[in-house]
């Protein structure tokens, strides 16, 4: 099948320039905080600060977690430091099976809705024109996340997608089921499934690319997809998506998305409504997730990138509040990369960049109402 390259994207640290530097096995690093990072500068840097004679004798200087430039490591245990780490967007390969499936185990399409998550990896894995997979220390690695259009058009017969269907049609309010009947049966602007899964620590900053990035291979698989006949399924009219929510005190207990992206998808819905939860508690913990089922019309989705990462700066310039004692540096938002070379055949996605990460023991807030993820 045709592939779509896709364009690098870059963040820096506040006051810090890019480096050369690479992080080693960072595809399990971003999700665990537990690999080291170093560069061939690092033992330069070392050795210069034990030439100082006294510098790994004064408080404050180069430590465990620290290299020979004052770089923080990817193990170091410093709640108020900013790391650099690499991510990259790659298209779906049939390697990431695994991967994904793990990732489909915590969602609520699986966790909740009863969807099986085999099939679900399956369908994601093999559709090549449409999808993203974020990864960490190249394509070998495994899925930090990844995001997907099912179209209904053409993974309809599917018995995890009829299933979704039949749970949608039955729980829909009865003045807006013909209109959820009819966008999920079009043909000519086919209803797809929004399939958005990822670690709980992989930075907000990515999130609006990755949209960005989905709605740009929507477009290029409507002209370029292989096979042809397959193309029409991509021209979609409509996405439905199904997200864990809770109610928010700020607007009068009423059900609000957990994640970012997810509010600014309900925000922009055409219909919105709960779906009981038929299945455990998602990752068995407490009690059963409230769901919402989300009918979003194609145009609005095209902007969703832009109100993603508006909401994300607003929630980490309200996270920051007054600077930190010493002073402590956070990242810029990611994205806003170069355009995209439609002129090339799609290839493996190029690297996404280098995103700001606070550490796993750093700042960031729990995930929940008040902090989405």
């Amino acid at each position: 099948m045709a592939r779509r390259p896709k364009r690098a994207r870059r963040a820096e640290s506040e006051g810090e320039e890019e480096e050369d530097s690479e992080v080693e096995d960072a595809g399990n690093g971003a999700a665990a905080g537990r690999e080291d990072a170093s560069d061939d500068s690092d033992e330069e840097g070392a050795a210069g600060g034990d030439s100082d004679g006294d510098s790994s004798d004064d408080d404050g200087s180069e430590e465990e977690g620290s290299d020979g430039d004052g770089d923080i490591l990817l193990g170091a245990a410093m709640s108020d430091e900013v790391l650099e780490i690499e991510f990259e967007f790659f298209d779906p390969q049939e390697d990431d099976f695994h991967s994904a499936r793990a990732l489909m185990q915590q969602s609520v399409l699986v966790s909740a809705a009863g969807m099986d998550a085999s099939a679900l990896a399956d369908l994601i894995v093999g559709q090549v024109a449409v999808g993203t997979v974020l990864k960490s220390g190249g394509k070998d690695e495994a899925a930090l996340g990844f995001l997907s259009a099912l179209s209904l058009a053409h993974h309809g017969d599917e018995p995890c997608m009829r299933k979704l269907k039949a749970a949608l049609e039955k729980h829909c309010p009865a003045a807006h089921r013909g209109r959820l009947a009819a966008a999920l049966s079009a043909a000519e602007e086919p209803c797809a499934l929004l399939v958005n899964e990822r670690l709980i620590n992989v930075p907000t900053e990515l999130i609006g690319p990755l949209h960005g990035s989905l709605a740009e291979d929507l477009e290029w698989a409507v002209a370029n997809a292989e096979p042809a006949a397959e193309r029409a399924a991509f021209r979609v009219g409509h996405f439905v998506a199904l997200v864990e929510a809770a109610p928010d005190p700020a607007a009068g207990g009423a059900l609000a998305a957990v994640r970012v992206d997810d509010e600014c998808l309900r925000e922009k819905a055409a219909l919105a409504f709960e779906v009981p939860c038929a299945g455990a508690a998602a990752r068995g913990r407490g009690p059963p997730p409230r769901l919402l089922a989300l009918l979003v019309p194609a145009a609005e989705y095209r902007a969703l990138r832009v109100a993603v990462e508006a909401l994300v700066a607003a929630e980490e310039d309200a996270e920051q509040g007054p600077p930190l004692a010493g002073g402590s540096a956070r990242g810029e938002n990611a994205g806003k990369g170069g355009k995209r070379d439609k002129g090339r055949r799609r290839g493996p996605k190029e690297a996404a960049g280098a995103a700001s990460v606070a550490q796993a023991t750093g700042k960031r807030p729990a995930p929940g109402v008040g902090r989405r993820r």
